[in-house]
């Protein structure tokens, strides 16, 4: 059996924040860096996992809970973004013998952000996300594999709010005698679907970026680069502030 938990507390004396300050009525702000007190952040997290009948089969349950006391300044007036961020998720695994490997697992989280001088800009986010993935050993050295990723978001800015579902699948020969060499075809991103999708929360600002990825297959990972995003961000100061491509 496996139990562990952790967290942190962080806190930050004279941070440096940002003061927006609105000039005039033909949208032009001015923004100013200034010291105040109040930010700290807090983290805790927990793992439970028990196996059954020699590891054949593994339950496990996973959690986090992430509090955010930001600081920030709209035309010299004092705002505090508080944010939430909760998750649990569930996974099974099954291993038969030494051949054969495959889990499944579902995780829902909520992202919860409330601004003290605005509330037009109090937003919630949630997504759930579908994980799979599997090995397959067979005779002659053959090794068949797959990893799945369903992300079901809900909530975030138009244009990138959107499901995601991403699988990669491979087909690999060992060589050799000693088994110490391999030829591998990888095929990554299948459903051509190729983006990503986060929030980014601050004291004046929430970020909703989704991003364009090309993958580049190798034999041994999976590396990947940023393509071009589409960002919308909205401002408790005063509605949309950007809606650009890079």
């Amino acid at each position: 059996n496996v139990f562990f938990v952790g967290g942190n507390l962080s806190y930050v004396q004279d941070k440096i924040v940002n003061n927006v300050i609105q000039i005039g009525n033909a949208g032009a702000q001015l923004t100013m860096p200034e010291n105040e007190d109040g930010y700290y952040n807090a983290t805790g997290f927990y793992t439970v996992s028990r196996p059954y009948k020699n590891r054949s089969h593994v339950f496990s349950l996973n959690g986090t809970v992430n509090y955010n006391h930001n600081i920030g300044l709209i035309d010299s007036v004092r705002n505090v973004g508080n944010n939430w961020v909760l998750a649990q998720g569930v996974n099974y695994e099954f291993n038969h013998k030494d051949w054969f490997e495959w889990d499944a697992g579902v995780r829902y989280a909520l992202n919860r952000s409330r601004y003290s001088l605005t509330d037009n800009q109090d937003i919630d986010y949630s997504s759930w996300t579908i994980t799979s993935n599997s090995r397959l050993d067979i005779k002659g050295g053959w090794i068949l594999r797959y990893d799945f990723e369903w992300l079901l978001n809900q909530g975030l800015a138009e244009g990138v709010n959107q499901n995601v579902a991403l699988l990669n699948a491979s087909i690999e020969k060992t060589l050799f005698k000693k088994q110490n060499g391999f030829l591998r075809l990888s095929g990554f991103d299948l459903f051509k679907q190729n983006t990503n999708v986060s929030r980014t929360v601050t004291a004046t600002t929430i970020t909703d970026t989704r991003t364009n990825r090309l993958l580049a297959p190798t034999p041994r990972n999976n590396p990947s680069r940023s393509a071009g995003a589409k960002t919308n961000k909205r401002s408790p100061a005063g509605g949309l502030l950007m809606n650009s491509a890079e």
